[in-house]
């Protein structure tokens, strides 16, 4: 009985631990990707600033020095841009003279 006790004991454990390293992972990787979010940031600004390139331009640039999940949101922030830019134009397109 006691050996199965222990047994349980240790099944706890080793789970409850195992739960704990994957969440303090995923907090860790959290700032990383927070982290090259700022740098990424930091880059559009001068970019706008200094060169005055297009923003769709600047998101392509931007979203080829970082990973996956910076690029996602990059990508996707390119996405609604273009988006918004086509809809502003069909307004305007669609206005009488």
């Amino acid at each position: 009985m006691i050996i199965i006790k222990t047994i349980i004991l240790l099944t706890i454990f080793a789970s409850s631990s195992a739960l704990g390293i994957m969440l303090a992972n995923r907090y860790k990787d959290r700032v990383l990707d927070l982290k090259q979010m700022r740098s990424a940031l930091n880059i559009m600004k001068t970019k706008i600033t200094y060169t005055y390139d297009p923003l769709p331009q600047i998101f392509i640039e931007i979203s080829d020095k970082f990973n996956n999940s910076i690029r996602r949101n990059i990508q996707d922030s390119k996405f609604k841009n273009e988006r918004a830019i086509s809809r502003r134009s069909m307004e305007i397109c669609s206005r009488p003279i």
